[in-house]
């Protein structure tokens, strides 16, 4: 019995890590999505310099 609840207890643990892995990587991809977007705009200004 008790090997049943160490096991609920480790995939639980698991599935708690991939969501925040998972929240981890969307908020990684916004913030460079948006530093992308901010980037984007000076490199074209400074393209129509040159």
């Amino acid at each position: 019995m008790k090997n049943v609840f160490l096991l609920a207890k480790s995939l639980f643990n698991l599935s708690n890590n991939i969501l925040i892995s998972h929240r981890i990587v969307l908020t990684l991809g916004l913030i460079v999505y948006i530093n992308q977007l901010h980037t984007y705009e000076p490199t074209s200004e400074v393209e129509n310099e040159v």
